[in-house]
């Protein structure tokens, strides 16, 4: 059996990044993230990423070290660790904008039930859920 896993990192963009970019590579990351059985939640704040996979652990580690080569740097893993159960098991890869207007379009959570559904997950008393809403709290 395999065990449950999260990693949260975060990162800065090394550029800006076009709004139509950043939706291809959402929409890639999201077949790669289904294709893998990965949910993840990616939380953008003004150049800043903080990122959050959960599966199974060599499976997000090579996810995670992919990303590295991506559009950003300055990587720092915060969590590393065997969990329960997935925080965001419908989602491929949720999309939190913060703080970004010329991205809001890219937000999962527009919709007033899915920012009831984002505000359930980031209060439950997780590690991992504390990290990210401490991420957005120091964000806004």
């Amino acid at each position: 059996m395999t065990t449950l896993h999260t990693i949260i990192y975060l990162s800065s963009a090394t550029e800006i990044i076009d709004v139509e970019i950043a939706r291809q590579s959402i929409i890639r990351n999201r077949e790669y993230n289904k294709l893998n059985g990965i949910t993840s939640l990616a939380v953008f704040a003004q150049g800043n990423i903080l990122a959050m996979m959960e599966g199974e652990r060599d499976v997000i580690l090579k996810a995670y070290r992919q990303n590295m080569n991506g559009h950003h740097h300055g990587f720092l893993k915060l969590y590393d660790k065997p969990v329960q159960s997935r925080c965001f098991e419908d989602f491929p890869l949720a999309i939190k904008v913060v703080n970004m207007d010329e991205w809001r379009s890219l937000d999962d959570f527009k919709e007033e039930y899915m920012r009831e559904y984002f505000e359930e997950c980031i209060n439950l008393d997780a590690p991992t859920m504390k990290i990210v809403k401490d991420f957005i709290k120091n964000n806004v």
